[in-house]
């Protein structure tokens, strides 16, 4: 994952805004992401805010509710921190997070990953951060702790 990632990060979301495409076809949501560690990326600086873009969301659109959810990728949780592999979306400067490469820390654990998470091999996401910057280092990407 980190290969194929343009950055990575654990960062603690701060807030959110949903919006639809100017073509009124997709709904998605943009998430303020505060930036605790960094383990790839060429401009992220650690206690940086980021925004991260992810499919989904809710709007209020001519009095009603609309909503977009992925059944494979349960919404962001304000205020929790995530372990997140984000890709560059050059037309925004944003970042875009997928089901893949996001994993909720909870109670120091990470969670929704199969070797790390509560029923995987591990329980401290402490030790999933540490393969991540050991594979960066090993591949020759940029390392920030």
């Amino acid at each position: 994952m980190s290969s194929r990632a343009d950055a990575v990060v654990i960062g603690t979301l701060k807030n959110k805004s949903s919006l639809l495409t100017d073509d009124g076809e997709f709904l998605f949501t943009d998430y303020v992401v505060v930036v605790n560690s960094v383990a790839k990326s060429p401009s992220i600086a650690q206690n940086s805010e980021i925004i991260v873009t992810r499919a989904g969301g809710e709007i209020l659109l001519n009095g009603r509710t609309v909503r977009a959810i992925d059944p494979f990728f349960k919404p962001f949780q304000l205020g929790q921190s995530y372990i997140l592999f984000l890709k560059l979306v050059p037309e925004t400067g944003a970042f875009k997070a997928d089901a893949a490469g996001s994993f909720r820390i909870v109670g120091g654990k990470v969670m929704n990953h199969p070797l790390y998470g509560p029923t995987g091999r591990e329980n401290d996401y402490r030790l999933f951060w540490d393969d991540v910057l050991a594979s960066v280092k090993a591949t020759g990407m940029e390392e920030i702790r």
